[in-house]
């Protein structure tokens, strides 16, 4: 039982015989009022005949309770107390309408009792028809302020209630999650290519009395793709193997699989990924490919022990969908033309930052796609590569085979490049070596993880490069987050607060309406569909020049910014609420520090 029930209890317990002796011993509102032929009514059963009678000399000062108006109060009480600890909780994780609703809660099972006090019928009548108004209008009230899959007045939130209610007595019952799709619902084709290119034509032993591994992971690779998955985990619990998608950098439980069939897809995939199947405790690494349909899309496969079992993730590498022209981004205007001008320098250096999921990479590659490749010798450091690019030399990195950063770099220069795009800065020795060759004319395109663009200085700073070398090698900082897209077909318009809007930076006269997810078919009852970035791009000028020689405070340089035009990403994310692409909601979510 949950420490909330169990206190919920003790309390109803308490109140309901307080009240019982209360009403026990004092005398009765119609006692007191007027002179009425019976005060209350009441029955008892007759311990012969077993009929309910109805006693003409009963003390109107005193009041007499049988066994059911015992009953009915004790679980009117703990149903009272049960929905106000509940809202109070509620309320509290979702921090809005604090204490009114609590209040109004606990105030309507207090007012009921006073009216039990002059009559118990109207109370059994008034009583639970008031508090379950009251929990009604806070669900009406919070579900109208939540996306769908957070409501709880839905059939998605009833169908997992049941299925979890039926589980607790050993029924396993499958609530299959709607998601949008890309095209019809068809069977697509799908066939398995290794690593080396060679056909698989069969993937997974038969297992009787269970669908075939083939069929059931051919199933898992074509509903993923139509779906725009990114990724899908394979998840071992107690008494199934949970499949999830990430769609939109969400994730979405889609459906589960028996253990014996998720197992025998597990195993299944990594044997496509050349992968031992005999160890499940450590974690192992492998690619493959399949054809969906007219799509080839690449396969990354990743497994780990668990308590229960193998955990597997594939991570969808869709070749057609990773090139994204630099225009589509979601960059303004002038950020592309900045970007545009600085990728046709003959040196310098960029630094896109950002948490692990925030299209760091496929802008790097968008960048990459406007160099003219046939004239420039352009060369990739990868950890893996995810995508081929035409005429570019790509290096992948296997750490295990002594193919690091650092000693790729180091070859690479001496293949006489013009443009190197490392994957990632993670220590010092690829840092040093990467900012002496942006200042020795090369164009270095990289990434770091950081907070935001004025950290990532400070991040070079910590990994031991001297200050005056960030300071003569950075040209250009950009940080980036992505933000999922309001559906077209069901955002819904609402008027917002001024204070909010005040909170928030925004002169309330300038906004007249904003945008909320809400929830239709096409976005799979989710309220958004696709995803956007939000970029904040700071270059480097010769007063920050200074300031980062003299390793001042991030609040100064950002000042300094602020005068040739800098604006931190939070801004560049509220002109997206505020145009109505994403929900000032999503934006908390992806912007929050």
């Amino acid at each position: 039982m949950e420490p909330r029930t169990k206190k919920a209890l003790v309390f109803s317990i308490i109140i309901f015989y307080s009240f019982l002796l209360i009403f026990s011993f004092a005398p009765s509102a119609s006692s007191l009022y007027q002179g009425a032929e019976k005060a209350f009514l009441f029955a008892q059963v007759a311990p012969a005949a077993g009929e309910i009678l109805e006693s003409e000399d009963v003390d109107s000062g005193r009041f007499y309770f049988n066994i059911y108006w015992i009953v009915g109060g004790a679980v009117f009480t703990g149903l009272w107390l049960s929905i106000t600890s509940w809202i109070g909780d509620d309320v509290e994780k979702l921090r809005k309408g604090r204490t009114v609703w609590p209040l109004a809660s606990l105030g309507t099972g207090l007012v009921s009792y006073l009216i039990a006090w002059a009559s118990l019928k109207a109370a059994a009548i008034i009583g639970p028809t008031a508090v379950l108004g009251n929990y009604l209008g806070y669900l009406l009230v919070r579900d109208n302020a939540l996306p769908y899959r957070e409501r709880i007045l839905t059939k998605r939130y009833f169908r997992h209630l049941f299925a979890r209610t039926m589980l607790k007595v050993g029924i396993q019952i499958q609530v299959t999650e709607p998601v949008a799709r890309e095209g019809p619902i068809t069977k697509l084709a799908v066939d398995f290519y290794k690593k080396d290119g060679r056909l698989v034509e069969n993937v997974g032993p038969q297992l009787p009395g269970y669908p075939g591994a083939q069929s059931v992971c051919e199933d898992l690779v074509a509903d993923g793709v139509l779906c725009r998955a990114t990724d899908i985990h394979l998840e071992p619990r107690e008494s199934e193997i949970q499949v999830r998608y990430r769609i939109d950098g969400i994730l979405r439980s889609r459906h589960a699989l028996n253990p014996d069939t998720g197992t025998s897809v597990i195993s299944a995939f990594k044997v496509l990924g050349d992968m031992d199947i005999a160890e499940k405790r450590k974690s192992q690494d492998g690619n493959f490919s399949a054809q969906v349909g007219n799509k080839r899309v690449d396969f990354r496969v990743a497994t780990t022990g668990s308590v229960y079992g193998e955990k597997m993730a594939l991570r969808l590498l869709d070749k057609e969908a990773g090139l994204i022209a630099l225009e589509n981004l979601g960059a303004t205007q002038a950020m592309v033309k900045s970007l545009k001008s600085f990728i046709n320098r003959p040196d310098g250096l960029l630094i896109i930052c950002g948490p692990t999921g925030s299209g760091k990479t496929t802008t790097l590659y968008a960048l990459l796609n406007t160099i003219d490749a046939y004239q420039r010798n352009v060369v990739t450091i990868e950890n893996p590569v995810e995508y081929q690019l035409q005429n570019i030399t790509q290096t992948d990195v296997n750490p295990k085979a002594g193919v690091t950063f650092a000693s790729s770099l180091r070859s690479l220069l001496r293949q006489d490049p013009d443009v190197i795009f490392i994957g990632e800065i993670r220590d010092f020795e690829t840092a040093e070596i990467a900012l002496q060759s942006a200042m020795t004319g090369h164009l270095i395109l990289t990434t770091v993880h950081a907070r935001d663009s004025i950290t990532s200085v400070y991040r070079l700073l910590d990994l031991g490069v001297e200050p005056f070398l960030v300071a003569s090698a950075v040209n250009l900082l950009v940080s980036e987050r992505l933000v999922r897209r309001l559906c077209p077909q069901c955002k819904v318009p609402y008027r917002p607060k001024p204070e909010l809007l005040t909170k928030a930076g925004i002169d309330p006269d300038k906004v007249d309406v904003l945008y909320k997810a809400g929830g239709c078919p096409f976005c799979a009852e989710t309220g958004y569909r696709g995803r956007t970035g939000i970029f904040e791009m700071f270059p480097i000028n010769e007063p920050i020049q200074e300031l980062i020689r003299a390793k001042a405070s991030p609040p100064e340089i950002a000042r300094s910014g602020r005068k040739v035009g800098f604006r931190p990403l939070e801004m560049q994310g509220i002109r997206k609420v505020i145009a109505g692409i994403t929900s000032f909601s999503e934006f908390l979510r992806v912007c929050r520090k």
